[in-house]
């Protein structure tokens, strides 16, 4: 496999783990396994941006439609994952917990593609016409689905049947894993247009 494949690869990779948790929950399976599923597709969705960036497809003329909609499609993705999960928590976890992230990430989503992109039907664009308060919507959406990660490997973990010198060695772990994930993507907290 030639390396330019690797972003596509971890992208599709995600969608799969999303439709996996989704069967989870239709199937009533255990917070372990749903957890072990969501966290490797968060790690593919972590690397596929960089890989991309990386290695570029050759300038060779032959046509790619899955590149020209990469963002769209990585957006999707992360999408899928995410509703997936909630999705998840509503049926095998907490019914309330899992439908309110759900209505709130909605919410929050809708919200700032209104506001910051070209969005039918008010088309504000505020990332063109109001750069500041564009760039404000956007980086306030990435904390906050920074913090949606955390509550949902947090409520998985701490859901399972694991002891609990298991689950705080595990939160431990994790912990160390997302602050250095956090380190190296700060920069996408901080500025809309990145290298990461």
């Amino acid at each position: 496999m030639k390396k330019y494949h690797l972003a596509d690869v971890c992208t599709a990779l995600e969608c799969v783990c999303a439709i996996i948790i989704l069967g989870m929950s239709l199937h009533n399976i255990k917070p372990e396994y749903a957890l072990s599923v969501f966290f490797v597709g968060q790690i593919f969705d972590a690397i596929d941006g960089p890989l991309a960036r990386r290695y570029h497809y050759p300038n060779d003329n032959q046509r790619r439609w899955w590149r020209e909609y990469a963002g769209l499609i990585d957006q999707l993705s992360d999408l899928l994952l995410g509703t997936t999960t909630c999705i998840y928590v509503m049926t095998c976890i907490n019914h309330d917990v899992g439908v309110s992230a759900l209505v709130g990430a909605t919410s929050v989503g809708i919200i700032v593609q209104t506001l910051a992109y070209d969005f039918p039907p008010f088309r504000l664009n505020w990332l063109k016409t109001r750069p500041e308060l564009g760039n404000l919507i956007v980086l306030i959406r990435r904390w906050l689905y920074v913090g949606l990660i955390v509550f949902a490997v947090g409520l998985l973990l701490w859901s399972t049947r694991w002891p609990f010198a298991a689950k705080t060695t595990v939160t431990i772990i994790f912990c160390a894993i997302g602050l250095f994930l956090f380190v190296c993507k700060l920069n996408r907290l901080t500025e809309v247009k990145t290298k990461l």
